[in-house]
């Protein structure tokens, strides 16, 4: 964009950071993953399964201000430079300029709409050639509000619809909320793409150019690609934080030079590119490899406005027939059912004929889900036998967490308003952290979110902790009702969602973060939503190992929540396939095999599963482009491999497909309909016939072929009724243009024997070199 961000990430911040991004770290843009945690646990007794009920002190806040925001102008004023340095890098705020980057949810529209063009810029590329990049054209507001805000000392980034970016001083947060119009002030909702680290790279030759994924030929795609379907005529957009190494992707050819870049983010430059940002570019080389004839789009944004303005670029910008691939998960955006602000973003897409592939997240073994149940007649929620939620594979067994790492937890309950953009009934609830001393639970911290008489506050809270030096410790939360003064019922009972960003492996693969999980629900928004093509992972090379065909043990699962966030029950809904991971590439290297349990190298997790399916539906309509998108996406189920049934997740659900229906036409909230395929091609010759009237009211007949390898000629053949014999009407074949070409032609053939008042029937006979035939669809025409 024409703005950019004044922090710089540092590596080993993103190594600290882990592997996600909390509500206060998407205020500076959110950052790769860092490797799943490998630690050891310890066994504390049994009876420290429960803590005693604190009571907190009242709550205190400053109405429209998010708390934590609220906590950070506290620490500024109190003078404690120390305490204010704590709490803001438990939180990755940047400090170097008494800045943070919030959200302004509007009451009242900011009229927010482009004030010109995007903005061209262009750069060398190392191999002497040069590439365009496209940045953001500003996005202007009334100019009251933008005074406004100009008066705080804040300084306006961009809008999107409701939602106005600035980028604040901490000590003009409390003055932000006084604007009128302003309806709440927050951070950005917490998102993290939906890679997996890679394990130790095997060395392997590449396979075709530098790299290419294993599954192109797993899925059957490539024998499309031999066919001559190869994504041509697809735009195909790829939308990430950041494309780091784009340059050099396309230097060896893993890439396309023609690829457009689009520059909506204030965290992430394309030149000079930003270092460390190569999620995007990872799974751009997979859409690439599915789909090498598509023209590529990578759209670089960093929080949910320059994503709302993003997509709307691609849908109102961008012509043609399209296609999506993201790879990047929200929390905290909505109620897990397929709503939400994020979602409706993605609805936007759908409605205006995108195709949409998202990864269903990486958090199967890092959530919990379930109904909000009393302990002991107190304040907090059971777990178990007890009232607490270690952090830990098992329970009474915690992990030992290094010093440094950040732990970031997110909380959810059934009580949005209509809009979703805050709580219905005043619900509270709070988490607690809790350290294990060696004999005890010590109280360490709590989030403070107040949904108590203030609508404007969602049903959420976000806990981020950064573990102190002295390490490792062991840790656990508890989840408290808050019923203010009695002000507030709250009897319990409300369907809750637990996930972290901190995620841990074992010789097995993923192992729990938590000791109660729920492995079932455990997708990230927007993969919840209907408009989303949902897309879980298998192993490429385990894809036929009984009982489980490769399905990732973090790949999550469905189904979504009930509608408004409720308990789902038994539905079938998500995801909606399967698709490989753990393939090779140039970015996170090379896959000889070994699985991720086993440190394999390569991509692993949901986000290299997505651009799969985004390239595999290029190929495919491609190939037939008058097919609708409904069309297109049952088409996709309708050929994929059902692998095995729901487990505990829930099974069966029939696909209403009138063609192409799988064998079993179920699907079941682990696998969905299956992983990925692609029947043998059978070519399709003809892309178009049609018959339309002459000023001289007679026929014309109008063909179009797709491709010319097996063509000779055609004939063309009319009948006088429905039911009416058919008559060849041209007396020497119509031979084809460019025979033994991928590359196909137009054609048309008048027919001047008709009359008036009558209706004729058309087909096309195509003819082949040894004489065999295939026939167009019959077409009609009346004649006035």
């Amino acid at each position: 964009m024409n703005y950019k961000r004044i922090v710089i990430l540092l590596a080993a911040l993103a190594i600290v950071i882990g592997l996600g991004l909390p509500v206060i770290v998407n205020s500076q843009g959110p950052s790769p993953l860092s490797n799943f945690i490998v630690t050891t646990a310890q066994e504390i007794p049994t009876a420290a399964q429960s803590v005693p009920t604190l009571i907190p002190p009242q709550k205190s806040s400053t109405p429209g201000l998010q708390d934590e925001l609220a906590q950070l102008v506290v620490a500024r004023k109190s003078g404690d430079q120390t305490k204010l340095n704590a709490y803001a890098q438990d939180r990755n705020v940047d400090l170097a300029n008494n800045r943070v980057r919030v959200i302004l949810e509007m009451a009242v529209s900011p009229d927010a709409h482009p004030a010109d063009g995007p903005t061209l810029e262009t750069v060398q590329l190392p191999d002497g050639k040069t590439a365009q990049i496209q940045h953001a054209p500003a996005i202007v507001i009334r100019p009251a509000l933008a005074q406004a805000i100009a008066a705080t000392g804040a300084r306006y980034e961009t809008a999107y619809q409701n939602w106005v970016q600035v980028l604040a001083p901490i000590d003009g947060l409390e003055a932000l909320t006084k604007i009128s119009g302003v309806r709440y002030v927050r951070l950005p909702y917490p998102a993290a793409p939906s890679e997996l680290p890679p394990g130790q790279t095997k060395g392997l030759s590449p396979m075709v150019g530098a790299q290419t994924s294993q599954g192109v030929n797993l899925t059957n795609t490539n024998t499309w690609h031999s066919a001559g379907y190869t994504g041509s005529g697809i735009k195909l957009a790829v939308f990430d934080f950041g494309f780091t190494g784009w340059a050099a992707r396309q230097g060896t050819g893993d890439l396309p030079a023609g690829t457009v870049l689009k520059d909506y983010s204030a965290s992430y430059n394309f030149s000079p590119d930003t270092p460390g940002m190569v999620h995007g570019t990872a799974c751009a080389e997979i859409t690439y490899d599915m789909a090498p004839g598509a023209t590529l789009y990578l759209y670089a944004f960093g929080t949910e406005v320059e994503f709302g303005n993003a997509v709307s670029d691609y849908i109102n910008n961008v012509s043609g027939t399209r296609v999506v691939s993201m790879s990047i998960g929200w929390v905290n955006a909505g109620p897990y059912d397929g709503t939400g602000p994020i979602n409706t973003i993605v609805d936007n897409a759908k409605n205006a004929g995108i195709f949409w592939a998202n990864s269903s997240g990486n958090n199967q073994k890092a959530h919990w889900s379930g109904t909000a149940v009393q302990f002991s007649n107190g304040d907090y929620l059971t777990f178990g036998s007890g009232n607490i939620q270690g952090i830990g594979p098992t329970s009474g067994s915690v992990w030992n967490i290094s010093s440094g790492t950040t732990l970031r937890i997110f909380l959810e309950w059934n009580d949005w308003n209509a809009a979703r953009t805050g709580n219905q009934n005043f619900i509270d609830y709070d988490i607690f952290l809790y350290r294990w001393t060696g004999s005890s639970w010590v109280y360490v911290t709590r989030t403070n979110g107040n949904q108590c008489g203030n609508g404007a506050v969602p049903p959420t809270e976000a806990l981020s902790y950064t573990v102190p030096a002295g390490g490792p410790y062991n840790y656990a939360i508890a989840i408290q009702r808050w019923e203010g003064s009695g002000t507030c019922p709250n009897n319990f009972g409300s369907w809750m969602q637990l996930h972290t960003f901190n995620s841990f492996r074992n010789a097995q693969g993923a192992a729990n973060s938590f000791w109660y999980v729920n492995e079932c629900n455990s997708l990230l928004i927007p993969s919840d939503g209907d408009s989303s093509v949902t897309v879980g992972a298998t192993f490429w090379n385990e894809d036929s190992t009984s009982p489980l065909y490769g399905l990732e043990t973090f790949s999550s699962l469905g189904p979504r929540n009930a509608a408004g966030g409720g308990n789902p029950g038994a539905t079938v809904n998500k995801p909606d396939v399967v698709a490989p991971d753990g393939v090779s590439g140039e970015t996170y290297g090379t896959n000889d095999g070994t699985n991720f349990a086993n440190n394999g190298g390569g991509f692993f997790g949901t986000s290299a599963a997505a651009p799969h399916v985004a390239g595999m539906a290029a190929v495919m309509w491609s190939r037939t482009p008058a097919m609708t998108l409904a069309q297109l996406t049952n088409l996709l189920k309708g050929q994929a491999l059902y692998k095995a049934d729901g487990g505990t997740c829930g099974g069966n659900n029939l696909l209403n497909l009138q063609t192409d229906a799988p064998e079993s036409a179920t699907s079941n909230n682990r696998y969905g309909y299956g992983r990925i395929n692609l029947e043998a091609p059978t070519a399709l010759e003809l892309s178009s016939v049609r018959v339309k009237l002459t000023r001289a009211n007679k026929v014309r007949v109008v063909w179009q072929s797709a491709t010319e390898l097996n063509l000779k000629g055609f004939n063309v053949w009319r009948a006088n009724s429905k039911q009416g014999e058919f008559k060849k009407l041209n007396a020497e074949l119509v031979a084809a243009k460019n025979i033994g070409s991928l590359i196909g032609a137009k054609y048309s053939f008048g027919d001047k024997s008709v009359k008036s008042g009558k209706t004729y029937y058309y087909k096309i006979e195509i003819v082949h070199p040894d004489d065999s035939s295939a026939w167009s669809d019959v077409k009609r025409m009346r004649v006035p």
